[in-house]
């Protein structure tokens, strides 16, 4: 009879532990960050299940936040957005806003349960009204939750914590605050990555300035990182690169700012296309010609 061991329990000098590096540091974080870029929504690959069918799957941002359903062959079937506390808006296929989801999902913001029947989000100790950004009730273990606010959320900072438990914000996959500044950036750099090669495909030079491809540019990729990342992630990053009261920068901001204003709306490239069609945007101190 074959004896079995019972499994090891790591050391001090265990490879395995020795790999490991503490919450905040370097190491850490960069890890963080390259996991926060793999979750961006880039291409959905179909699953199966043990008989080999196809199922749906769910493609979330770095805060799980659901952001599209798929069907079993890799089609999106749904696509969700969210203002900063979580009220969220979902399109079909066509991009078109639908009052409720079609395929009955209930997993949304932060990846937690919709109850539809009351309109609040199930966080297991206690429900959220994202109408509100507030918990219904009052802290299970007090105080210790948040030191000034019983009924507080995600630390006041709803677009990068998470709290799965309704106790205690920032258990969820964002590490220790010293990393948030690096995973925010990786976010960004990949959906800002991504922008680039959707005008590259779409044949728009994003560094057009006077025909307005540089200020759609700057509006389509404030709106999909704020999707993507978070507004306040969002601004640090892109707004942060800029020098108020210069002529050129004032002009990003300002299209960049009109994407951030955009987020809420179904598709950011059909929003930002709009702005530059009707003049919303800025070229060089004055509004841009509509595309060509």
């Amino acid at each position: 009879m074959e004896t079995l061991l019972p499994s090891r329990r790591p050391t001090s000098r265990d490879p395995r532990r020795a790999k490991r590096s503490p919450p905040g540091s370097q190491a850490f974080c960069k890890r963080a960050a390259r996991a926060c870029a793999a979750s961006q929504n880039t291409a959905i690959a179909p699953l199966t299940d043990q008989n080999k069918n196809p199922q749906p799957r769910f493609t979330r941002n770095q805060q799980y936040s659901i952001t599209a359903v798929s069907d079993g062959g890799g089609a999106v079937v749904e696509r969700y957005a969210y203002s900063a506390y979580g009220q969220v808006t979902i399109a079909d296929t066509s991009g078109s806003e639908i009052s409720g989801s079609a395929i009955s999902n209930r997993y949304t913001y932060t990846g937690r349960e919709w109850d539809e029947g009351l309109s609040l989000y199930h966080y297991r100790a206690r429900m959220y009204d994202a109408v509100g950004g507030r918990f219904c009730s009052r802290d299970p273990i007090g105080f210790e939750g948040s030191s000034w606010n019983l009924y507080e959320c995600f630390g006041s900072s709803p677009t990068y914590r998470t709290d799965p438990s309704g106790l205690v914000f920032g258990d969820g996959p964002i590490p220790a605050e010293g990393c948030r500044d690096v995973i925010c950036a990786s976010c960004n750099a990949t959906a800002g990555g991504n922008v680039l090669l959707q005008l590259l495909v779409n044949g728009i030079d994003g560094s057009d300035d006077p025909g307005g491809g540089n200020a759609f540019r700057h509006c389509l990729a404030s709106c999909q990182s704020t999707n993507a990342c978070g507004a306040d992630c969002s601004e640090w990053f892109w707004d942060g690169r800029e020098t108020p009261g210069v002529a050129e920068d004032d002009q990003d901001l300002a299209n960049k700012q009109a994407g951030r204003g955009n987020a809420n709306e179904s598709s950011c490239w059909d929003a930002c296309t709009d702005d530059w069609e009707n003049g919303g945007l800025d070229c060089q101190g004055t509004t841009c010609p509509p595309p060509a």
